[in-house]
C-alpha cells in the first residue's frame, strides 16, 4: 500500500547473519502448506544473491505457469533480531494487492443484485449523504473502484499524513471506524473533478468496503472470508500484520541496516484500511486468488464470479491503464499483464499475471521501498528468465 510516511526510529539493529550461499541450479523445496498436503517445487536461481546484496533481510517468490506452481522459494530472516529464517508458509502483507480482492468482493455483491457499478454514494449511503461534500453524492462505485473519483489524497503529502494521523485516532468497531474515515475524508471537497484523470486513492477503496458492509449489514472482513477467501480455500488470509513469533515481522530501512518493527507497533493500522490494503496470506494461498482471477480473464469458469464480472473488473476506463485492483499493460514477456504492488513501508508485495499464458508471478519481502521494489522487480525478472516464459 501506497498511503503513508513513517517517522524514523533511534535504534539500529545489525543484520544478525550471513546468508545462505545461492544453491545449485533447480534444487527443490518443500511446502507444508495450511491444507495439509505436502508439495514439492523448485527453488529460485540466484534468490538467495538478492538477499546477500543488503537489499532486503528477508523475500518469497512463486511462479505458477499452466495452472501449476512451478517455483515456491524463499531466501533470507524473518526477523534481523532473532535471525529465524523464513518459510515457504510464512505469511506477508500484501498491502494494496488487497484492492483486487475488493473489487472482486464488490462484482460478487453486485452480481447478487444489491447494488451495481452505477450505483451512487448517495443511495447507497443515505445516512451518511448529508455529511458529505455535494461532489461525492454522485460519485459511483465503479469510479471509486477506477480511482477516478475525485478522492486524490496522494496528490499531496502533508494532506495524505495528516488524513492518516486522523484516521489513526478514530475509535469503534472496524465499521464505525471505517465510517468516521470516510466521512472526515470526503466531507472535504475534491482535489480533482476530472473523472476522466485516474487519482489514486486508499480512501476510494476503503469508501467501497464501507459501501459493502453498509448493504450487507456485515463487517467488511466477514463479507471478505465469506465471499472471497473461504470459497477459494484461502484458509491463511486475513487482515493486519502477521502475528506471532513464528511469522516474519516488517522491517524499516535504515542506513545502517533493517530494523523489525516493535512488538507493540504491530497491531497499530488502522482498520479503516482493510478495503484498501491490509490482508496477509501465505504465497500459495495468493496464487488461489491470482489462478481465479487468469481463469476469469480468459473467460473460463472462475470460482467467484460469471464471466462478464471478470471482464469488467480487468478492463480500464478508455484510455487508461488502471482497470480494478489491477494496471492492466501490454509486456514483451506477456502479452497482457495484470499488475499491482503494495506496501504499508515495512512490507513490500509485486503480483504479476500473465493471463493469455496462464502463468504469474508474486513476490513479497518484509521490508518497504525503495530498495524492496527494486528486488522484487529483479526477483519477478529471474522467474519468468528461469520458467521461459515468453509472449511471442
Amino acid at each position: 500500500m501506497k498511503w503513508f510516511s513513517v517517522c524514523a526510529l533511534a535504534h539500529m539493529v545489525v543484520l544478525s547473519c550471513v546468508m545462505v550461499s545461492c544453491a545449485a541450479a533447480m534444487q527443490q523445496t518443500t511446502l507444508d502448506h495450511p491444507h495439509n498436503t505436502t508439495e514439492t517445487y523448485d527453488e529460485l536461481d540466484g534468490l538467495d544473491e538478492l538477499v546477500a546484496s543488503g537489499r532486503i533481510p528477508g523475500i518469497a517468490v512463486l511462479a505458477a505457469k499452466n495452472g501449476e506452481i512451478q517455483i515456491l522459494d524463499i531466501a533470507g530472516m524473518r526477523d534481523t533480531e532473532t535471525g529465524d529464517p523464513l518459510k515457504t508458509d510464512d505469511l506477508f502483507h500484501l498491502g494494496s494487492c488487497t484492492k483486487a480482492m475488493t473489487a472482486t468482493l464488490a462484482a460478487s455483491i453486485i452480481e447478487d443484485g444489491l447494488l451495481s457499478w452505477d450505483t451512487t454514494l448517495a443511495k447507497a449511503l443515505p445516512g451518511l449523504v448529508d455529511e458529505l461534500d455535494p461532489w461525492y453524492r454522485d460519485v459511483t462505485i465503479e469510479q471509486l473502484l477506477h480511482h477516478r473519483a475525485g478522492v486524490a489524497e496522494r496528490t499531496d503529502r502533508m494532506w495524505e499524513f495528516e488524513t492518516f494521523a486522523a484516521i489513526q485516532q478514530f475509535e469503534g468497531t472496524p465499521t464505525e471506524i471505517r465510517k468516521q474515515a470516510v466521512q472526515y475524508v470526503l466531507s472535504k471537497p475534491p482535489r480533482s473533478r476530472d473523472t476522466t484523470r485516474m487519482e489514486y486513492s486508499n480512501v476510494s477503496y476503503m469508501t467501497v468496503g464501507y459501501v459493502l458492509e453498509t448493504v450487507m449489514e456485515k463487517p467488511f472482513e466477514q463479507l471478505m472470508h465469506e465471499r472471497v477467501f473461504l470459497p477459494l480455500g484461502m484458509t491463511s488470509a486475513g487482515f493486519g500484520l502477521p502475528q506471532g513469533q513464528s511469522q516474519p515481522r516488517g522491517h524499516h530501512q535504515t542506513h545502517d541496516g533493517f530494523l523489525p518493527v516493535a512488538a507493540e507497533d504491530q497491531n497499530k493500522a488502522s482498520p479503516a484500511y482493510s478495503p484498501s490494503g491490509e490482508v496477509h496470506a501465505t504465497l500459495h494461498d495468493w496464487f488461489l486468488f491470482a489462478q481465479d482471477q487468469m481463469r476469469g480473464y480468459r473467460g473460463e469458469p472462475g470460482t467467484l464470479l460469471a464471466p462478464d464480472s471478470y471482464r469488467k473488473l480487468h478492463e480500464p476506463p478508455t484510455g487508461g491503464t488502471y482497470a480494478m485492483g489491477w494496471y492492466k499493460r501490454r509486456q514483451a514477456w506477456a502479452n497482457v499483464a495484470l499488475t499491482h504492488n503494495g506496501t504499508n513501508v515495512t512490507f513490500y508485495a509485486v503480483a504479476t499475471l500473465a493471463p493469455e499464458l496462464d502463468a504469474c508471478v508474486l513476490v513479497a519481502t518484509n521490508c518497504g521501498p525503495p530498495t524492496a521494489g527494486r528486488a522484487c522487480r529483479d526477483a519477478l525478472r529471474l522467474a519468468i528468465d528461469q520458467l521461459q516464459l515468453s509472449g511471442k
